[in-house]
């Protein structure tokens, strides 16, 4: 009885009262099948046991082989990005290591240094690196084969030169799909993930340059 107790433990009040008809009719099927008995009729025990049904061995009987045919316990899609706070990077514990499940991820701006445009990269507000478009691009092509069908397209190249809308259109549009990317455990545990927080990612020695606006 041990494993199943913390199972059990929120049914506690309505069991213990059936306690002796319940470990009599207790077989394989059911201990087998135990989690999708609780998931699937667990909120219907308080009535079960308001009509007497779990002190009817006839009753039990005939629905405990059932147990088997249950479906199991569906899997809870991860939640995507919310709001959090940013970790320290002290190696092995960095913010980006196993997703931003809980995080706000935004590249509210760019800046150019050079020929060169950055796309800055904020984490709950707060600076946290920045990026050129072709390492995104590099980043993309590495994970592409672990995207869900509903991942957000990756922004293409500009085949002419673009105006300051395409670029701010082409911001968002990378802010949405790395949104999309970092909030994937599996791609962010990924050894193509963390080469390119780890070699691709720029840090401005002018951080007051950060509060100016879109420098596109």
């Amino acid at each position: 009885m041990a494993p199943i107790i913390p199972k059990i433990k929120p049914h506690l009040p309505h069991l213990v009262r059936n306690i002796d008809v319940l470990m009599d009719e207790l077989n394989d099927d059911v201990m087998m099948n135990l989690d999708p008995m609780l998931y699937w009729c667990g909120r219907f025990l308080p009535l079960a046991d308001s009509m007497g049904i779990l002190q009817s061995r006839t009753l039990l009987r005939a629905f405990m082989p059932m147990a088997k045919y249950l479906p199991p316990v569906p899997v809870k899609r991860q939640k995507r990005l919310t709001a959090g706070v940013v970790e320290g990077e002290a190696e092995g514990h960095e913010w980006w290591r196993h997703s931003l499940l809980d995080r706000k991820v935004t590249l509210p701006y760019t800046k150019r240094v050079g020929p060169i445009v950055y796309y800055i990269m904020q984490v709950d507000g707060k600076y946290a690196g920045e990026f050129r478009y072709r390492h995104l691009r590099e980043l993309h092509d590495s994970v592409r084969d672990m995207l869900e069908k509903d991942a957000p397209s990756f922004p293409p190249k500009f085949l002419f030169k673009p105006t300051p809308g395409d670029l701010n259109t082409r911001r968002m549009g990378l802010e949405r799909y790395l949104v999309y990317v970092m909030s994937d455990p599996e791609i962010c545990a990924s050894s193509h993930f963390v080469h390119f927080i780890r070699n691709h990612r720029r840090w401005s020695e002018d951080l007051p340059a950060l509060k100016s606006p879109l420098l596109e």
